[in-house]
């Protein structure tokens, strides 16, 4: 029986370790010592996140989440927590005191990004950081999003908006992975396939370091994704 795309998709990404890498630079450059990371997943970023003071990794699917725990039993300062961002019964992680709160490729698959947006800011201390990377712009979206169940694209305006509204302050908002946009519109509006092809995503992974150097170096004036540090202010 064929593997669910969502799934295949995700350990795909998880065995492309210079791109995950290159995202792992972008946040712990930002992160602090008590972090709450949002959609862990497989955990192939919280493994990156360690060790540190205090981490919860916050994952609704139940899979994912039996996954979790097995790299809880190794790290006492992790903390695996079954839990929808968008539900108010996450409030309840405030008594973790948590000051940088990690959200990689997952507000897009929360229709109610606004409630999830708002309780981040309701859990991190005065201070504290929200870091996100969210897909970026609404034409490129195309098979790959449907079949991954993204609700949206953020255009960088929009994102800015919503961060704002929540009550955040935009330290750092960016675009992210040029070169990957393109192979996004390629499979996803031209080709329109369902998931994608991995040898695409091995030929990526092998010339990620080269990508990494030349964003480093220019700055992208456009991407595949965003990137934002959005700030609660001190009281």
């Amino acid at each position: 029986m064929r593997e669910p795309i969502g799934e295949e998709t995700l350990r795909r990404v998880a065995e492309m370790d210079r791109v995950t890498a290159w995202i792992a630079e972008l946040v712990l450059a930002e992160a602090g010592r008590r972090v709450i990371e949002v959609g862990a997943g497989m955990g192939t970023f919280t493994t990156r996140l360690l060790p540190r003071e205090r981490l919860v990794a916050v994952e609704p699917n139940l899979d994912h989440s039996s996954r979790l725990r097995e790299l809880e039993r190794k790290h006492p300062c992790l903390s695996v927590v079954e839990a929808d961002f968008t539900h108010d019964d996450c409030r309840a992680l405030s008594a973790e005191r948590c000051d940088t709160i990690v959200c990689l490729n997952v507000l897009e698959h929360i229709a109610d990004d606004a409630r999830a947006l708002a309780n981040m800011y309701h859990l991190l201390a005065p201070g504290g950081r929200a870091l996100l990377l969210v897909p970026a712009l609404r034409r490129l979206f195309g098979t790959l999003d449907t079949f991954l169940y993204h609700h949206r694209r953020y255009e960088m305006s929009e994102l800015a908006e919503k961060v704002s509204a929540a009550g955040f302050v935009v330290k750092k908002l960016a675009y992210f992975n040029l070169f990957g946009m393109v192979g996004w519109w390629w499979n996803a509006r031209v080709r329109r396939v369902e998931i994608l092809p991995a040898g695409q995503l091995a030929l990526y992974n092998r010339l990620a370091p080269v990508f990494r150097r030349i964003e480093a170096w220019t700055g992208p004036p456009i991407g595949q994704s965003l990137w934002a540090v959005a700030e609660k202010p001190e009281r």
